[in-house]
């Protein structure tokens, strides 16, 4: 069961992260020591903003500007909450209890789940007084219920006003129709153009193109109905995973996130021969820094198909996968999908100080996969590419993405 791995990773005293994900929903768990530092649920992603705001009265913008704060110079939110003198301590264990509660609950009511644990060792340096254990009564505690099973209606309109009310964050939505808006909501979306990079993508045969940009966010998608896509922009405030997702899985949306399957045929000449389970291909260099980390997270992560790093010309600098198939299925693909980190957004919107330094990053459907990328910091023009089975969930696809960022800046 989900939670005996996590019962069996704290009295192990471990130290990273917990994640368990299905396909719709996903939980996190850091752990310092075997004690609980934080813990996220998917159905439940602000539980503790909003119970530290309530208890210290905090409005929007000052709480804002704490988790700016935060993002920029790298602090422990929980500590900085108090250091600013906004909260006490008990105030924080109240509110990180409320979310962890949450998050056990979900845990517990996953079905098919798949778990990875990533060691942190950075999680170290939270202040051990303000982290919970993981006890039989805080288990008690969690508002488990069986969800009711959900069904689509048997059918479906496609309209951008009842898109946009299912998608929370979508600023806009807008319909085409073979290129050409057919529907907008509001109105104004009517002026937004999808970029090149988006067009040439879904032209070569991709159903979901989204990039979290320092502007804004931005997503397209095929649909069930033919010759029909839907462009969306989210709020710069929107949790752009968790959007992407809900917006994926939505019935009218033809890409079916969750399908089996390997990656298209390349077009190269270059011959696939079998592999042995667990065999890896490389290309590129293999006595790079990105190689030895590439490497090493596709060891572990059997969802992976492949990662990739690429340098600031879009070339290959390292490229490790364990799928059978030709190598250069992944090298091209990630070429490919970096005109999508190069290019800006023809229209923007404002932004904040966090969003401004936020690097970019972008997710792409396409047969038999989900591709994850990103530039690798602020600063670097390389860019970290890692292809998934389309089984896998879009929260661990971003979690292992991270988890590849990280390793490459060290």
């Amino acid at each position: 069961m989900n939670v005996d791995e996590l019962r069996s990773l704290s009295r192990a005293e471990a130290t990273g992260e917990f994640i368990c994900a299905d396909r719709t929903d996903e939980v996190h768990v850091h752990l310092q020591r075997g004690r609980i530092a934080w813990a996220t649920a998917s159905s439940a992603p602000f539980e503790f903003a909003c119970h530290i705001r309530e208890r210290g009265r905090i409005d929007h913008a000052t709480f804002r500007s704490v988790v700016e704060a935060c993002w920029q110079s790298r602090l422990p939110l929980k500590e900085t909450l108090i250091g600013w003198g906004l909260v006490t301590p008990s105030d924080v264990e109240h509110a990180l209890t409320q979310q962890v509660l949450q998050a056990l609950a979900l845990l517990q009511r996953l079905r098919a789940a798949r778990c990875l644990f990533l060691s942190r060792p950075l999680y170290l340096r939270y202040n051990s007084a303000l982290t919970l254990a993981l006890s039989d009564d805080l288990l008690r505690r969690a508002p488990v219920r069986e969800e009711r099973v959900r069904t689509p209606p048997r059918r479906v309109t496609l309209r951008a006003a009842d898109l946009a009310a299912e998608v929370t964050g979508a600023a806009w939505i807008t319909l085409l129709r073979n290129g050409e808006i057919v529907e907008a909501t509001p109105s104004e979306a009517r002026s937004k153009k999808v970029p090149e990079a988006f067009r040439l993508l879904l032209s070569e045969g991709a159903d979901l193109v989204a990039l979290r940009s320092p502007s804004e966010s931005l997503l397209v998608t095929t649909t069930t109905y033919p010759g029909t896509h839907l462009y969306c922009g989210l709020a710069n405030d929107a949790l752009f995973g968790q959007a992407v997702t809900r917006l994926s899985a939505l019935p009218q949306i033809a890409s079916l996130s969750f399908q089996s399957g390997t990656p298209p045929a390349s077009t190269d000449r270059e011959p696939a021969r079998p592999r042995e389970e667990g065999e890896l291909w490389t290309s590129g260099s293999n006595r790079s820094s990105a190689y030895a980390a590439i490497r090493a997270l596709v060891e572990r992560s059997h969802e992976l198909m492949a990662a990739v790093v690429l340098d600031v010309d879009s070339q290959t600098v390292s490229a490790v996968g364990r799928r059978e198939g030709p190598a250069s299925f992944a090298r091209t693909a990630a070429e490919r999908r970096s005109l999508l980190l190069a290019s800006p957004p023809e229209h923007s919107a404002a932004t904040s100080p966090i969003e401004r330094s936020a690097p970019r990053r972008c997710v792409v459907g396409s047969d038999g996969s989900w591709c994850f990328g990103a530039h690798v910091d602020r600063e670097s023009a390389m860019t970290a590419w890692l292809f998934v089975t389309r089984s896998t969930s879009h929260g661990l696809g971003w979690t292992l993405l991270s988890a590849l960022l990280r390793a490459l800046r060290r």
